[in-house]
Order: C-alpha cells, then sequence, then structure tokens
C-alpha cells in the first residue's frame, strides 16, 4: 500500500491532470492500493474507486464516488462535498413536496417513517433556469463563469430571507434557456423561472433526511 498526502498540490491544473493520469496508470499496472489524502473535493472524487470524508477526526462516510456526491450521509456531508441546494420537503410514500414541485424520491433513499418533513438534496446542475416559463419564480443575484460551466445563484419569490438556488449551467453561451446568448439575460437583478431539469426527474431527488 502506498500513502501519498497531497502529491500533486504544487503543480498547474494540466500537469497535474496528466501527472495524475500516469500515476494512476502506473499502480493499476503494478496492482498496487493507494491511499491518497485530498482537500480538493473535485479530484477526490474523479480519481479514486471509494472516498472516506473525514469529520471530527473520524470517516463520517466511505462510499463510491457517486454514492457519496448523490446520497451524502447528512445534510452537512452533501454540502462539504459540492455544491448543493438542501430544501425543505414534506416526504409522503414515494414522492416529496418541495418549492419546486413534487419530486420522485430516489428509490435507494432510506427515509425512516411514511411521511413527515425532511430535508432534499438537490445538486445545481439538476435545476434548470429559464426565462419566462413555468417554474418557481426568482431572481438572479450571482454569475460566475467558470469555461466549462458558469454558476448562478436567485432568490426564491419574494422571500428575502429565503435560501438562494445555485443553479450549474453547462454546454452553449452557458446562459439560461432562451436567452439567446444575450449576456444580459445572466446578469444580477434578472427575473427567471428555477424548476428541476426534466432530464434528471427519472432519476428523483438525490437524497432526502429527517431533521
Amino acid at each position: 500500500m502506498v500513502l501519498l498526502d497531497e502529491p500533486f498540490a504544487s503543480l498547474d491544473a494540466r500537469l497535474r491532470a496528466s501527472v495524475r493520469a500516469d500515476v494512476q496508470e502506473i499502480f493499476r499496472r503494478a496492482g498496487t492500493t493507494a491511499v491518497l489524502v485530498r482537500h480538493d473535493q473535485d479530484e477526490a472524487l474523479s480519481v479514486a474507486d471509494r472516498v472516506a470524508a473525514l469529520r471530527d477526526g473520524g470517516i463520517a462516510q466511505c462510499a463510491p464516488p457517486e454514492d457519496l456526491y448523490c446520497r451524502p450521509a447528512d445534510p452537512r456531508l452533501a454540502s462539504f462535498i459540492g455544491e448543493a441546494n438542501l430544501l425543505e420537503g414534506v416526504v409522503s410514500v414515494a414522492a416529496v413536496k418541495t418549492m419546486l414541485g413534487v419530486l420522485p424520491l430516489d428509490p435507494a433513499a432510506a427515509i425512516p417513517g411514511a411521511a413527515g418533513q425532511v430535508t432534499v438534496l438537490i445538486r445545481p446542475e439538476q435545476i434548470d433556469m429559464v426565462p419566462n416559463e413555468d417554474g418557481l419564480t426568482a431572481q438572479v443575484t450571482s454569475y460566475r463563469y467558470h469555461g466549462h460551466d458558469a454558476v448562478l445563484s436567485a432568490q426564491p419569490g419574494d422571500d428575502a430571507e429565503a435560501n438562494p438556488v445555485v443553479v450549474r449551467i453547462t454546454g452553449g453561451p452557458h446562459r439560461p434557456v432562451g436567452s439567446g446568448g444575450d449576456p444580459a439575460c445572466a446578469r444580477p437583478g434578472l427575473r427567471v423561472a428555477v424548476r428541476l431539469a426534466i432530464r434528471y426527474r427519472p432519476a428523483g431527488v438525490a437524497m432526502a433526511c429527517r431533521y
């Protein structure tokens, strides 16, 4: 077994990716198990077969990357692993009602009891932001461009105390659907509608837990 503690931290992003891939291939060919210590969640999810998230000196959850991201053990871990929308919801049988509408539950979600209040995890890429269409009315409060995607925050309704909804837009010019690529359509202050992306509905809600 080989222990690697932040071995690629001093490299620039492109070199880090190529060196990391070379090291992974060497370990695979040798049949060697490696434990990689990282503070970069994205890198941990992309390179590991299993990821152990540490909290207060112990393992909060150890699981394959996809399970850790989609089905974290609790809301705190959900926010630690990646950007997360944690919404209040009311669960009944196989569905949960939230401000984004009634959503099907992930069949793998372990919900004790048949009904009641829960916290629902919806990742930013599971939400669409569209102008002048049906959905939850919201106002764009921030826009961050990352090249491969863009991350927007929107304040729902007229409730200034409600938590903003975080939306990740990928592909094309990273503008809300129907904007025609007009940069003004992503500006803070724009009124839009947010809704669960249709392509994610069959998969249901990633995680819901009692609070």
